[in-house]
């Protein structure tokens, strides 16, 4: 009995190890700068970052607004971080957020850090009962 139990502990050491060098909470955002707003967009606050989360405050009016940031990430990880095609989009409720990037993918490799550019778009109209005062007013949270 007492082989059987090395023998299952010796087949999970492999996913152990995995799950150690994949540790997705050392990637960090180290820096964000407003780059462009386009259309009436209005910042209420300036962006707050921490970890891999960007809180925003900020009155959109007419559905096309967006902003952009430049914003730089950082991997302390032992492993590559890969944003892929799939989740360089994010489609919420009323807001679009976009990592806009010439490839199909980012790859961030250890200790490596990396600039790039997201945009948040008003992409659809609020029903006139969540508006407030005919603006969509809300703090958004961007996490990577």
């Amino acid at each position: 009995m007492k082989y059987i139990e090395y023998f299952l502990v010796l087949l999970l050491i492999p996913f152990i190890v995995l799950a150690e060098e994949c540790d997705v909470s050392k990637i960090t955002i180290t820096s964000l700068e407003q780059a462009s707003i386009e259309g009436n967009t209005e910042v209420v606050e300036k962006p707050t970052f921490q970890d891999r989360s960007i809180n925003l405050n900020l009155k959109m009016y007419d559905v096309g607004d967006s902003i952009t940031y430049n914003m730089t990430i950082k991997n302390d990880s032992n492993e590559d971080y890969v944003i892929d095609e799939g989740s360089l989009t994010h489609n919420m409720d009323y807001m679009k957020y976009e990592f806009i990037n010439e490839n199909q993918s980012i790859t961030l490799k250890p200790n490596e850090e990396k600039e790039l550019q997201i945009r948040i778009t008003y992409n659809s109209k609020v029903p006139t009962e969540n508006l407030n005062n005919g603006v969509l007013n809300n703090t958004n949270k961007v996490v990577l």
